[in-house]
């Protein structure tokens, strides 16, 4: 444009008008601002520019030719369209120019007036080697401009081929490029986009808070990501995934917004969601269920095993005593399977809760089988234990629910073999400590064997009616050892025998082993008398008839007379005559349930300014019902039936804490 300039105002233009010269300098200025905007590519500027410059150079010639105009105004030409040349990006596009301007620059200086052939080569030879320069220039320029270019439309194959809408703006927010995924993301036609303020995208504009925090973590981190709620081109919205990268390239900012469809993917959230929420009311509803099995269960339970206990404590036939036993023994199985039912509940929810403590490994193997071995010799088994040496130093680990897996183990190798042998080995190895417990039993179909582990399955259903069994004892044990980050498996043939192994990473403990009570096989046997202060007084809160009986049977065995409420509200009626030091409470009970009684009793507002000790004493059993009578305030649990031990135990806690408070 200097160039252009100067050839039409500063030289002589005396021998014809000017508006012919405007005229191609105003066309060669529309075609560079057109070359700015997306409706000319790059290929038609180029042509357009050509054909100006062949104008231009026809035009020239003409007028040199009719005219004989100075050779400066000539020269003036020429290194216009040595500017003009420059500007290309190729070699190959700049060869024509240079050849032409060559031919132009010695047509005109030959035809010129200078004074000297000398001076008129001279001009020539400046001219021709200050254009090969030039062509050398654009030689150098276009091989960089090759690269440039390769990488740019590797970059662009690139954004087109992306599955993600990919659109590209101004730090002002005005979109300057877009791919083809992104327009029919958005609905829109591809050259709609270009120009448009991306914000009229969103279907609800950003505040300054959110404005703010995203140019901030923009320029902190250089990306920004967040789910957007855009507008399509016919006005409906869909949820898109953003995430906006701030690129810095030769002192120039600019946006780039990667757009994901999330439209599908917040559909199959949202139907997770659902299909979460629908599974846990069904686990809840499951949950109760067990619950109201289990209290339902126990409650007959208790009358029963606490009427058999009491009346073993008397003079029997021999032959009551067996059917007394066989009651007993009935019993326990009974009260074997609710306990298997609700472990596998919590295991299944995930609530079951390790407690890992130091214990002493040859004592709990040394419980476990001893337990059996009376079973085993009274079916003519040789029993054989095999305990590698050196394993005396205390481990880590929750001693109850290993012996818990390795009695289910022993149990069912003493079950299911009529003849032969069971060993039980405890290897020490690498990782910690391998059990194998190997049978000379039925064995297991090859086929049956992955399906062993899995709840209430049962690998033959003859086995089930001769040997009973809800077909949870091996899948809890399963879950127990990989909650344990154990593993067990089996190998059997069928006929031949099993052998299960166990691998748990049991490392060994930096403190000392506290108490080994919780290893040893209860037993059923009355505990030694408490000391009993004088003027205790008792209540039992049961509404069963048959567990009131029970209850205050029992509680006399142990020296207490005990008063009776059959609800919540007789409690408290009871209250309101006379102080309990303990209460042994029900939590499911007609009119008010014990938890509220409780609530109201140990109110430090309430209108109780005694407070007694009060025990649960229930039949629900499920892990949250522990917990909701110690968020009341209750200081002990005994679950129904009625284990004496266990209730001697909470009676003793129960007379520590009054013994503590006087």
């Amino acid at each position: 444009l200097l160039f252009g300039g100067a050839f039409i105002f500063v030289l002589d233009h005396s021998y014809e008008p000017i508006w012919d010269r405007v005229a191609i300098v105003v066309l060669c200025f529309a075609v560079w601002v057109a070359s700015g905007f997306k409706f000319m590519n790059n290929k038609q500027v180029y042509q357009w520019s050509t054909g100006l410059f062949y104008l231009f150079a026809l035009h020239i010639l003409w007028t040199c030719y009719n005219n004989h105009f100075d050779w400066t105004y000539v020269l003036s030409f020429i290194l216009t369209l040595q500017a003009v040349t420059i500007s290309f990006r190729d070699d190959k596009q700049a060869g024509p120019f240079v050849v032409i301007i060559c031919a132009t620059t010695f047509v005109s200086v030959v035809a010129s007036d200078m004074a000297s052939v000398q001076s008129k080569v001279v001009v020539i030879a400046a001219i021709i080697v200050s254009t090969l320069l030039l062509f050398l220039v654009v030689r150098i320029r276009s091989r960089f401009y090759h690269k440039i270019r390769a990488q740019e439309d590797v970059l662009r194959a690139i954004v087109a081929s992306s599955e993600d809408g990919v659109l590209i703006t101004d730090m002002d927010g005005m979109i300057q490029d877009a791919n083809v995924q992104a327009a029919e993301m958005l609905g829109r036609k591809f050259k709609d986009l270009f120009g448009l303020y991306i914000g009229t995208l969103r279907a609800k504009q950003l505040t300054q808070t959110e404005l703010s925090g995203l140019l901030e973590e923009l320029h902190a981190k250089g990306m920004y990501s967040s789910e957007y709620e855009l507008v399509k081109g016919d006005g409906t919205t869909f949820t898109s995934y953003t995430t906006i990268n701030l690129v810095r390239e030769s002192g120039r900012q600019f946006l780039v917004y990667r757009v994901k469809d999330f439209t599908e993917r917040r559909q199959f959230q949202e139907s997770l969601i659902a299909a979460k929420e629908e599974a846990e009311r069904a686990a809840e509803m499951k949950t109760q269920f067990l619950a109201t099995v289990s209290h339902e269960v126990r409650t007959p339970l208790n009358g029963i095993m606490g009427m058999t206990e009491l009346v073993l404590d008397t003079e029997l036939t021999p032959q009551q005593l067996e059917y007394l036993e066989q009651i007993r023994a009935s019993n326990d199985h009974l009260l074997f399977i609710v306990n298997d039912i609700l472990d596998f509940s919590k295991v299944e929810r995930g609530k079951m809760e390790l407690d890992p403590r130091p214990f002493e490994l040859a004592s709990l193997v040394r419980h476990a089988a001893k337990t059996f071995e009376g079973p085993a010799k009274a079916k003519g088994l040789d029993y054989i234990v095999e305990v590698e040496p050196g394993m005396e130093a205390p481990l880590m680990g929750d001693a109850p629910r290993i012996k818990q897996i390795l009695l289910n183990l022993l149990g069912n190798a003493v079950k299911f073999t009529e003849s032969g042998a069971i060993t039980f080995a405890v290897r020490k190895t690498a990782t910690g400590v391998s059990f194998s417990v190997t049978d000379s039993g039925i064995g297991i179909p090859e086929d049956k064997l992955m399906k062993l582990f899995d709840a209430f399955s049962q690998v033959d259903a003859s086995h089930s009616r001769k040997f009973g069994g809800t077909g949870l004892g091996l899948a809890i044990c399963k879950r127990l050892a990989e909650l344990m980050d154990g593993d067990l498996h089996v190998d059997s043939h069928l006929g031949k025998g099993s052998t299960f192994r166990l691998h748990l990473p049991l490392a060994e403990a930096d403190a000392p082993v506290q108490s080994t009570t919780a290893l040893e096989t209860p037993v059923a046997a009355i505990p030694p008398p408490l000391e009993l202060p004088a003027g205790l007084r008792v209540m039992l809160a049961e509404d069963n008839a048959i567990n009131q009986h029970v209850g205050k049977l029992i509680l006399n065995q142990m020296g207490i007379e005990a008063d009776v409420a059959e609800n919540g509200t007789e409690v408290l009626e009871k209250l309101r005559s006379q102080d309990y030091d303990i209460i042994f409470m029900d939590l499911q009970m007609p009119e008010m349930d014990g938890l509220e009684a409780t609530r109201r009793i140990l109110d430090p507002e309430g209108e109780f300014e005694h407070k007694p000790v009060i025990v649960a004493m229930t039949a629900n059993a499920m892990p949250q019902d522990i917990a909701m009578c110690k968020s009341v305030g209750m200081r002990g649990f005994v679950s129904k039936p009625i284990i004496l031990q266990d209730l001697h135990d909470a009676l003793k806690e129960s007379l520590a804490i009054l013994g503590r408070r006087a």
